[in-house]
């Protein structure tokens, strides 16, 4: 997932200017843009209105509302996510192929638009699911593997967590998706069957994905034990008024105060 979200936010930042998984750049566009307003200037690398990066941002959102309600009240997984995705994509090459035949600047921004939602679906589905995170290099992963050097460079690599050693693979596939993806969009500009690709990659891993969260698997067996906690209880006699009947332990008056 990282080496896919690299790749896709690279492509569309040489081409059209934002990020289509990363909402922090796109809001910090979405800001300079308002500030370029209000000063009444124009800013060198700001390169689209605010009004578009405000929609960029509610097109992803639009995906995470979809997806919260589909989980909430269809009970859909990862798995049904996975064929919506696939067809997505592939509408979002049509459309890439007709703004390059009609050279088309609002085609353009309509691509990008077009793939909001689809990430607002999958990272919602990292973040809320079994990872727990979101699927890509971000600061606080930077952070873990920043604290994994320092531990290898002391010489303590047993301290490295498994938290870490995942902090490190997310930023690495990260920047290798962003570098090729970034060659490939150079070397082939006109290309619009890329998202066709990208979309049956996500598409099979969201079909193999869990569903459960870690910290739902620890409170489903903490209710399974509570339940078996209590069929014990229930095997425990108990007197006519309620309370438990103790049998007399010969050896308690050995016992000892610590």
């Amino acid at each position: 997932m990282a080496f896919l979200t690299g790749w896709v936010d690279a492509t569309n930042l040489v081409k059209y200017q934002c990020f289509a998984t990363m909402m922090v750049g796109n809001m910090s566009f979405f800001a300079m843009a308002l500030g370029r307003d209000m000063a009444g200037t124009p800013a060198q690398h700001v390169y689209h209105s605010a009004a578009f990066y405000g929609t960029l941002i509610g097109s992803f959102l639009i995906g995470v509302l979809a997806f919260r309600v589909a989980r909430q009240k269809l009970k859909w997984g990862a798995r049904a996510f996975a064929p919506i995705v696939f067809i997505w994509m592939i509408l979002v090459d049509i459309v890439d192929g007709f703004s390059l035949t009609r050279n088309s600047v609002v085609g353009e921004k309509v691509i990008v638009i077009l793939q909001a939602p689809i990430f607002g679906i999958i990272n919602s589905v990292a973040l809320k699911g079994h990872y727990g995170g979101l699927p890509w290099g971000t600061t606080g992963n930077l952070i873990n593997a920043g604290y994994a050097l320092a531990s290898l460079l002391m010489g303590e690599c047993g301290t490295i967590s498994q938290k870490d050693k995942m902090s490190c693979m997310l930023v690495l596939m990260t920047m290798v998706g962003g570098i090729l993806g970034t060659a490939f969009r150079l070397k082939f500009e006109n290309a619009w069957w890329q998202f066709t690709g990208i979309g049956t990659c996500w598409s099979i891993l969201l079909y193999r994905y869990r569903d459960l969260h870690p910290a739902a698997a620890v409170v489903k067996r903490r209710c399974n034990e509570d339940l078996s906690e209590e069929v014990a209880s229930d095997d425990v006699p108990s007197s006519d008024d309620g309370s438990v009947e103790m049998e007399d332990d010969d050896d308690s008056d050995d016992l000892e105060v610590a």
